[in-house]
């Protein structure tokens, strides 16, 4: 390492507890995105929540809790707000201590740089490398956008942090304000549950729809044998923006030159997406209408998660040469006891729309699979019909009929 650089870290390390004074009363502080978000500082934080008022923390996927947040219950010191829920987060908002911010996951490197204001932003990320920069890790996506318009940047490093090679994948000591040496912690990982008979069936299904050298858009916790070698951007390269996994994933990604970790505007935005040919975005929904829309992200004004990388990645497959987009989904789900169908004459009362009707191509259920695009409203009803559990399939053509989505004259 660079002498220079070593003198200008231990000039700025600072314990969690100093790196957490410089927090005042009505600030915006910024925790970053799922393993970039800092816990020796959160707990610094927690520590002396109570003596600051109208805090207020943005952040994404949490992966632990957060100290600050559970130090203040009633919420009368701080504000946490979050891009995505994770399910932590899914559960701070029911309590009424988490509140969401929607945006298009691509686009939030320019919300940063257009739009925000950040007083002081903590990020962990991997210990100072021999060139002077803190690397990022598995939580490049916007970080930095986020760094460049802080006021104060603040890093707390963590070796257990992969190592990623990528663009747009560190911030430089010059940039940092203060240092926290972090150690060797546990970093949190995110279980991809095996899959059922039901998400086998529906597999199966899009599998018979994927060409030979497609380019595929892969999920939370995955970590597949892709080659990348028909892809027209990154070729041979497995592209991401952030990692959320098993302990097995993160040793994967560390300084392997086979993965590509790029901001999120690199990796999400429908005209980079749309450059790589057969381009397939597989993704979940959680009802949809006879119209053909789709919500993926609430129950009513209740949010789940957020629009993520949803509608840019279906409209980004749809715009690239022979590309397909998939929306998935179980026919049925469980509520209170009582089966319920995911196909639905009109959304539930304040559902948030993800993707729009326009924009919905393949819906895939274990009963089969159906192509939207150039279907007429009739033949979208009689087609998401066919696809709801056979439970449900007399009640939604009733409907249907009732709502004038379904005409005898044509079916």
């Amino acid at each position: 390492m660079a002498k220079s650089f070593v003198s200008d870290l231990k000039r700025k390390m600072v314990s969690a507890e100093q790196a957490a004074s410089v927090v005042k009363s009505g600030n915006w502080l910024d925790y970053g995105f799922g393993l970039g978000q800092p816990d020796l500082f959160d707990q610094a934080l927690a520590a002396r929540i109570k003596t600051l008022e109208g805090v207020k923390v943005r952040g994404c996927l949490a992966l632990r809790p957060r100290a600050a947040v559970e130090a203040d219950p009633e919420a009368r010191h701080l504000h946490y707000f979050s891009w995505y829920f994770s399910s932590l987060e899914r559960k701070m908002h029911d309590r009424g201590l988490c509140h969401h911010i929607p945006m298009n996951f691509g686009e939030a490197p320019d919300y940063y740089r257009r739009f925000i204001e950040v007083d002081v932003a903590i990020l962990k990320t991997a210990p100072l490398d021999s060139h002077g920069f803190f690397n990022f890790g598995g939580a490049v996506t916007y970080e930095k956008a986020l760094t460049e318009r802080a006021r104060i940047v603040i890093v707390e490093t963590d070796e257990s942090m992969p190592y990623v090679y990528g663009v747009e994948n560190g911030v430089h000591i010059d940039e940092v304000d203060y240092v926290i040496k972090g150690g060797r912690q546990t970093l949190p990982e995110l279980a991809n549950p095996p899959a059922g008979e039901i998400e086998q069936k529906i597999a199966g299904l899009i599998a018979q729809e994927i060409e030979n050298g497609a380019c595929l858009q892969v999920g939370i916790g995955a970590m597949p044998k892709i080659t990348g070698a028909h892809k027209t951007l990154d070729r041979f390269q497995m592209a991401y923006c952030f990692a959320a996994g098993s302990s097995q994933m993160y040793e994967f990604l560390d300084r392997n030159a086979a993965c590509f970790a790029g901001p999120v505007n690199y990796t999400n935005l429908p005209h980079r997406i749309m450059q790589n040919e057969r381009a397939v975005a597989i993704c979940n929904a959680a009802q949809i209408d006879l119209t053909g829309q789709a919500c993926a992200e609430s129950a009513g004004l209740r949010q789940i998660s957020g629009t993520g990388g949803q509608l840019q990645f279906v409209r980004g497959a749809y715009a690239s040469c022979g590309g397909k987009a998939f929306l998935c989904m179980s026919s049925t789900y469980e509520r209170d006891s009582r089966r319920e169908s995911r196909i639905v004459a009109h959304l539930a009362e304040s559902n948030i729309v993800t993707t729009p009707r326009t924009d919905v191509m393949y819906v895939v259920t274990e009963y089969g699979i159906s192509n939207l695009k150039g279907k007429s409203v009739p033949e979208r009803a009689r087609a998401l019909v066919n696809l709801a559990h056979p439970d449900f399939r007399d009640d939604l053509e009733r409907t249907a009929r009732e709502c004038g989505l379904l005409s005898r004259a044509l079916f």
